[in-house]
């Protein structure tokens, strides 16, 4: 099997990011090993070969593809693959994928099996609108959409009628066409605020980051609405830069379990993770959640977590393939899985065309007043999203 890394030690000293997330190689061999000693999978041991992919290079995901499927030729590969070259895996050289930041567009193109245990973005619209739901949050409202073009068809085609099944009443559908022209924008934003007003609007969705640019001037026009976002860390960043955090307060978006806090730290399954990879590291006296990492530190809990929840899918999805394993087998066998126990999160699923697998959310509500940037608050109980 094959291990794909980033290599954020090399991005952090080139000034790409701010962050690392510790030794991935050793995390995943710790891992590993405890896997190996516990018979590994069906008698099946884990054998790595580890890739480390330095993103801003443009042929550095095709490299490592062609390292690890030719010269190697792995049954599977784990890790997170930057782009769509991940499909040089799992599509050119049919060789199957559980990683981070997949999309179901690229689960659809490939071959071999592309599996997450994240949610995919095209999904996480659907989520959110069921946990609104769940949580009667739209009961009687009459709700306005603000979004991007990449987003209308889907919106209008899912969205909408979602919104109308929950018993909500949907104005008009704005989609900003001029993202990279400010004044045009806002001309833009002018006339569906004016729409709105005059539909008795009391809900905007903010969906897409182009939209969720567009709250300050929704809520200078609009005065107090229901503000509600597809993607909570977009909302924060927007929330810190744009030096109007007053105006994200109370916008109300979905998550899972509260990783800002310890709420996800201290998840049974997760703390598990951690003991295994403290025990056999050394140099690794605790693992702390990243509010509590001291900046220049590394952030094993995001390293840890991120390899924990890659392989439990293996684990999950190789085990149902049964003794035989092939990648016929290891399909049938993901698509069996049903419900799984995933660590960090609370409800999970893998099945027939269903390959990403998070399925508890809960909303949430930004507050200016939490922390230096703000942070998003819990405001209600995790659910399901499957069953609503």
């Amino acid at each position: 099997m094959g291990v794909a890394i980033v290599d954020l030690d090399e991005l952090n000293q080139l000034g790409f990011v701010d962050f690392t997330h510790g030794n991935k190689e050793a995390i995943y061999q710790a891992l590993f090993d405890e896997l190996n000693e516990q018979g590994g999978i069906l008698g099946r041991r884990l054998d790595p070969v580890y890739e480390t992919i330095l993103p801003i290079a443009n042929t550095a995901g095709e490299e490592a593809c062609l390292r690890l499927t030719e010269d190697h030729e792995v049954f599977v590969v784990l890790g997170i693959w930057i782009g769509e070259s991940v499909l040089c895996v799992t599509d050119d050289h049919e060789t199957n994928y559980i990683g981070h930041q997949t999309s179901q567009s690229m689960m659809d193109r490939s071959v071999a099996v592309l599996a997450s245990p994240d949610i995919n973005p095209e999904r996480r619209l659907e989520a959110l609108l069921s946990v609104l739901g769940q949580t009667g949050r739209l009961d009687d409202e009459t709700v306005g959409i603000l979004t991007q073009t990449t987003m209308e068809d889907s919106v209008r085609s899912e969205a909408v009628p979602r919104l109308e099944g929950l018993g909500a009443s949907v104005g008009t559908v704005g989609v900003i066409t001029s993202a990279d022209d400010a004044v045009a924008a806002g001309a833009e934003l002018a006339t569906f605020v004016e729409r709105w007003q005059s539909e008795g609007v009391t809900t905007v969705l903010f969906l897409g980051a182009t939209a969720q640019d567009q709250v300050p001037e929704t809520v200078d026009a609009m005065g107090d609405i229901t503000k509600i976002s597809d993607d909570p860390e977009v909302a924060r960043q927007l929330a810190a830069s744009s030096g109007r955090a007053d105006a994200y307060a109370g916008m109300i978006t979905m998550n899972g379990l509260n990783s800002t806090t310890r709420e996800q730290f201290d998840e049974p399954l997760l703390q598990e993770c951690f003991d295994i990879v403290v025990d056999q590291l050394p140099e690794l006296d605790e693992v702390v959640p990243p509010s509590e990492v001291v900046d220049g530190d590394p952030d094993w809990y995001t390293g840890i977590r991120d390899a924990c929840t890659n392989l439990a899918v293996l684990v999950a999805g190789a085990t149902a393939a049964g003794p035989e394993l092939t990648n016929d087998t290891f399909r049938t066998g993901i698509e069996s899985v049903g419900s799984v126990a995933i660590p960090g999160k609370v409800f999970s699923s893998l099945g027939p065309g269903k390959y990403d697998a998070e399925d508890g959310f809960r909303l949430y509500e930004f507050d200016p007043s939490v922390g230096e940037d703000g942070a998003f608050v819990p405001q209600s109980d995790i659910v399901d999203v499957t069953q609503g």
